[in-house]
């Protein structure tokens, strides 16, 4: 899984041109490729500590993480749980420029995705997109990753649009999971910060 020199990649003016028409700025993204979207993009909400990632993927992204993912036989729960610990890592700014962490968090966040059935609803869209939201499920103390499709659309959401649906989201879970929420706290999403990853093109 290749991916583009993070000093590289925010000198690229095409890459910047792209994130910065969603009204992503360059100190959004540590992760671009040269090349355009072309696949699947997943928009990661960590409601726990008020970060917001994207990850734009290229057009073989879902044939080469699935040809991974078989190899090396990882199940959907051990990519849940390896994708929850990543994004807790994340949150402490440690991994900023750690390519070998951000190449891992890109590929778990991608083969986590492509299994669930938000992803089945959009595979066949022009743009697939993703929104995923993790929570502590306060009931129990677990994790939770909560996939939902997005609309398709001709480019990239903005960090505002993204910010708005993961609350809608989150409301919706209150009423029909109330359990997994602290009555006492009003839990909403804010994104404190955000940064966009890119998956390259596989290359021979």
């Amino acid at each position: 899984m290749q991916l583009i020199d993070i000093d590289q990649a925010k000198t690229n003016q095409a890459t910047q041109e792209i994130f910065a028409e969603a009204r992503w700025g360059i100190s959004h993204f540590k992760l671009s490729s040269e090349q355009g979207n072309g696949g699947p993009t997943v928009y990661l909400c960590d409601i726990e500590h008020q970060q917001l990632y994207v990850v734009a993927s290229a057009s073989n992204a879902f044939d080469v993480v699935q040809a991974l993912q078989k190899n090396q036989g990882i199940s959907f729960q051990c990519c849940h749980e390896i994708l929850s610990t990543l994004l807790r890592k994340r949150a402490t700014q440690k991994y900023e420029s750690d390519e070998a962490f951000l190449n891992q968090f890109v590929l778990f966040t991608l083969m986590y995705v492509f299994q669930t059935q938000s992803f089945e609803h959009v595979k066949n869209t022009a743009n697939p997109n993703i929104i995923v939201l993790h929570y502590i499920d306060r009931s129990d103390g677990t994790p939770l990753l909560r996939p939902n499709p997005l609309p398709d659309s001709a480019g990239m959401f903005s960090p505002d649009d993204i910010k708005q649906i993961a609350n809608m989201v989150l409301d919706r879970d209150k009423i029909n999971h109330p359990t997994r929420f602290t009555r006492a706290k009003l839990l909403r999403f804010t994104a404190k910060n955000t940064s966009a990853l890119k998956l390259d093109e596989q290359s021979g």
